[in-house]
């Protein structure tokens, strides 16, 4: 078969589509998952990300010189649109919020207290948020540049960090900390029930069921009894 130059261009073009493909796919997951686990993903997180693994896929695919691809707004924009991207906002706002719950939800909680008879002081609200405690900046060129020298990817190691206050703001709860490791080297010699935060461990540092509900029986209640709410 004879090459000529409309026909490598065409395959060029042929193989771009299809790693862009395949890149949209596994981003279109990325976000579905980020999603479920409610976390929020912003606009740039996202180009690097597309970034990452357009080139993952054409390592993949075995394509020495690829279409440079740049994730740009106007890709973002057609990107969301291609996949029906409506419930998980790209803008670093809330990735998945009912409204309409949280707007039925104020009167429906009021009308539980009043039948109770509990007061601000008795309602409590735990809330949880992930910290990427050794990203560093990715603004900061000192990084980039350390980031190249090293060879390596930036570090996102995350733990999930609890944060428990009552309605009336006069009783801010013990933080907890979920930690893939029941013991970080550091502490080897030392009670963990002696830190400054309930330290809990899961396997990828995220609540779930079971681990919320060992929450509130090991932590909750007793730092609530103890402070005699």
């Amino acid at each position: 078969m004879k090459i000529t130059k409309s026909t490598g261009a065409s395959m060029v073009k042929y193989f771009h589509n299809q790693v862009l493909l395949k890149t949209e796919k596994l981003l279109v997951r990325y976000l579905v998952r980020q999603a479920r686990r409610n976390m929020a993903v912003d606009t740039r997180s996202v180009k690097d990300y597309a970034r990452e693994l357009y080139m993952a896929v054409v390592r993949k695919m075995g394509i020495t010189e690829p279409k440079p691809f740049n994730a740009s707004s106007g890709w973002l924009q057609r990107f969301k649109i291609r996949n029906k991207i409506t419930n998980i906002n790209i803008g670093g706002e809330e990735a998945s919020a009912d409204r309409a719950a949280a707007r039925e939800f104020p009167p429906f909680l009021r009308k539980i207290m009043e039948e109770g008879q509990y007061s601000d002081d008795q309602v409590f609200n735990m809330d949880e948020s992930g910290l990427f405690w050794k990203k560093l900046p990715s603004k900061s060129f000192v990084v980039k540049n350390a980031s190249r020298i090293r060879g390596r990817k930036m570090r996102k190691e995350l733990i999930t960090v609890l944060f428990t206050t009552n309605a009336s703001g006069t009783c801010k709860l013990k933080l907890s900390v979920i930690h893939t490791a029941r013991k970080l080297h550091a502490y080897k010699s030392m009670d963990m029930t002696k830190l400054n935060v309930h330290w809990l461990t899961a396997r990828k540092a995220w609540m779930f069921s079971t681990l919320s509900l060992s929450w509130f029986d090991d932590c909750f209640v007793p730092d609530v009894e103890w402070r005699a709410i």
